[in-house]
């Protein structure tokens, strides 16, 4: 798909943020479904949208007149659509994060796991002492 639209399109920002949001939701699905080939495909198709915007939003603001000390207003679709996209963005980030702090603590438990432990003796004098390091392959 090519993100590019005219450039002086008053609707260019609003198609370009549709089709984001339906990139978004697409992500999101992939994430819950844990498709990553899916979920890595579709990272460049976004990152070109978010670049066409940002081009478009530059533009934007480079033919604000000079002394203008605010942008021009945004026109309410496109307001609510980058909310949207804003929320879905988020709401992928979040997913991910929770998917990530699980491998973490599986990839800890699993490490934990196979920590040498030291071997703990008594010396004559009655007091522990530790020995050379052994696996824990007991605990679970």
């Amino acid at each position: 798909m090519n993100p590019q639209l005219p450039e002086h399109t008053a609707s260019a920002p609003v198609a370009l943020l549709e089709r984001l949001a339906v990139i978004l939701q697409r992500e999101f699905g992939a994430l819950k479904e844990r498709q990553l080939d899916t979920f890595e495909a579709l990272q460049g198709e976004k990152e070109q949208l978010i670049l066409e915007l940002s081009r478009i939003y530059d533009e934007s603001a480079a033919r604000q007149q000079p002394g203008q000390d605010s942008p021009p207003l945004t026109p309410p679709r496109e307001a609510e659509l980058a909310r949207q996209c804003r929320d879905l963005q988020s709401r992928n980030e979040l997913l991910l994060q929770r998917k990530l702090s699980v491998v973490r603590s599986a990839l800890q438990a699993l490490h934990c796991f196979n920590q040498p432990e030291p071997l703990e003796t008594y010396d004559r004098r009655g007091k522990v002492r530790a020995e050379l390091p052994r696996l824990a392959l007991t605990r679970l």
